[in-house]
């Protein structure tokens, strides 16, 4: 858990709109994250796009909560060092992979794969973006 939040801090930390207070607050969220990641886990017939939403959403109320607290300075740079928990990046590798070495249906499958937990991320953040911006945002 401590190495992923390690990785999604540095990430953080290549964005030029980080600054270290930024990187530790990624850190946080990050390490956070895992560890509903790996509750969420627990459950298996939780389908897999639910579970990147819900984890995103915890990614970016993390980012949200160090903002509005005064902890970091860059929502973005948060959220997307923290995502990177999420990216599915060996499963796009395999899938194409997959396709080169002849395997279409098992390459297609994995990029089907790789697409809905996109959608689930992209979904998970634009939500509580989303209600933060029209909600909070009219309350403040």
């Amino acid at each position: 858990a401590l190495t992923m939040a390690l990785a999604c801090a540095v990430f953080a930390f290549m964005l030029e709109s980080c600054t270290l207070k930024d990187v530790l607050c990624t850190g946080v969220v990050s390490y956070l994250a895992y560890w509903v990641l790996a509750y969420l886990n627990r459950f298996p017939s939780l389908h897999l796009m639910v579970k990147n939403a819900m984890v995103a959403m915890v990614i970016a109320l993390g980012a949200i909560l160090c903002i509005e607290t005064g902890i970091g300075r860059s929502m973005d740079a948060i959220i997307i060092g923290g995502i990177m928990l999420l990216v599915p990046g060996v499963a796009l590798t395999n899938a194409f992979r997959d396709i080169l070495n002849g395997d279409i249906l098992s390459g297609v499958i994995r990029i089907v794969e790789a697409i809905i937990i996109a959608i689930g991320i992209a979904l998970g953040v634009g939500i509580v973006l989303f209600f933060y911006t029209y909600g909070l945002g009219a309350l403040g």
